[in-house]
């Protein structure tokens, strides 16, 4: 006959570790926001000089290379600049609505009177 094997479990340890002080998170003004969003766009923009040089060597994978990650990064910032203004302007829940958030293309069109309206919204 095998032997029997010890399923009792120890008492657990408890309050072992330091307490962690909780930092509260970071909180931008809506100029903060735009800025930060305006100079990832430049960064963004700075790829294309390597995206040239690479094209200069012929080296046609290493600029879809670059242009897709532009696209991804670019995508990322967009994502998390709306997310960061919606969070300013409205509540958490119109953000999680916000999350399958989908531009039809016939809003496009409407580009440029958005662009008038989130511009004077700023005020910076």
């Amino acid at each position: 006959m095998a032997d029997k094997r010890d399923l009792s479990l120890a008492p657990r340890k408890e309050n072992l570790r330091d307490a962690q002080v909780i930092t509260p998170p970071v909180q931008f003004s809506l100029c903060e926001i735009k800025q930060h969003f305006l100079e990832s766009i430049e960064s963004i923009k700075a790829q294309y000089e390597v995206a040239d040089s690479l094209a200069a060597k012929n080296d046609i994978g290493g600029c879809k290379t670059i242009w897709r990650s532009q696209v991804v990064l670019a995508e990322g910032m967009l994502d998390f600049y709306i997310r960061e203004i919606l969070l300013k302007i409205g509540n958490a829940a119109t953000v999680t609505s916000m999350i399958e958030f989908v531009v039809k293309q016939s809003n496009i069109s409407h580009a440029s009177e958005m662009n008038i309206a989130f511009h004077s919204f700023f005020r910076c």
